[in-house]
């Protein structure tokens, strides 16, 4: 459960982060989105490796209605994974966090904060309940991916 506030804390150390380094941030700008498409694209592999079953399709239609990542990492950090399993998701989501955290302070779009941070403990709930949907969140995860890659693409020209 610690490990899950430490994933979503990143944000914030993110944006602490880039209130410190504003010149720098325009200049990273690009190399924050190939980040979070580095680290989504090991979730994925990391994810599916692990558990791959029917709901990855369903996942797929779901992400491209649904395009908050912390929604879906909610399911991965609160899902039942082996201790070191956890760890290494825990700590990709913390360095996407970070990376995110900057892309926001940068952008200024400070009202999404909240808005991830509750879509990110929503799955709290699955924790309890014992539901295994981690192939539905693999699925979104690569829509998000998808949108992502383009958006790096389009800013790239």
């Amino acid at each position: 459960m610690l490990s899950a506030l430490i994933s979503i804390i990143g944000i914030f150390i993110g944006l602490f982060i880039a209130s410190y380094t504003g010149e720098e941030l325009k200049d990273g700008k690009k190399y924050f989105f190939i980040l979070q498409i580095i680290i989504l694209l090991s979730l994925i592999v990391i994810v599916l490796l692990i558990n791959f079953d029917f709901l990855f399709l369903s996942g797929l239609l779901f992400g491209l209605l649904i395009r908050r990542e912390y929604l879906f990492f909610g399911i991965l950090v609160f899902s039942n994974f082996s201790n070191n399993i956890s760890f290494l998701i825990n700590s990709l989501i913390f360095i996407y966090s970070l990376a995110y955290g900057s892309l926001i302070y940068l952008n200024k779009n400070f009202k999404y904060i909240i808005f991830d941070v509750i879509l990110f403990l929503i799955p709290l709930t699955l924790y309890f309940l014992k539901f295994d949907i981690v192939s539905f969140a693999a699925g979104s995860l690569i829509s998000i991916l998808g949108v992502k890659t383009v958006n790096l693409i389009k800013f790239s020209k």
